[in-house]
C-alpha cells in the first residue's frame, strides 16, 4: 500500500487518549486506488488497552480491532525525530 504520512486529531481526557485521522487516495499493491478510510484510535493509558476502527467512506461497514500493548521503559530503538 503507498500512502504519504498524514496527520491526526488528538485529544487526550484524563487517562483516554483518542486519535483520528483519515487517508485518501492510498493505492493497493497492484496500483489501484484504495476508498478513502476514517480512523479512530482509542489507548486508555490505565489499563493499557487500545481499541480501533476503520470505517470507508460511502460505505455502511465498519472494521473494528482492540487489544492491549505494553510500556515501554525506554525510547531505545525508535527513530529520532
Amino acid at each position: 500500500m503507498s500512502v504519504a504520512p498524514t496527520q491526526a486529531r488528538v485529544r487526550k481526557t484524563g487517562d483516554l487518549v483518542r486519535l483520528k485521522w483519515t487517508i485518501a487516495g492510498a493505492t493497493d499493491h497492484v496500483g489501484q486506488v484504495i476508498p478513502t478510510l476514517s480512523y479512530t484510535a482509542k489507548l486508555d493509558l490505565k489499563i493499557l488497552s487500545v481499541s480501533a476502527l476503520a470505517k470507508p467512506a460511502r460505505f455502511p461497514e465498519r472494521f473494528t480491532g482492540k487489544g492491549h500493548f505494553l510500556r515501554r521503559k525506554s525510547a531505545k530503538g525508535f527513530p529520532k525525530s
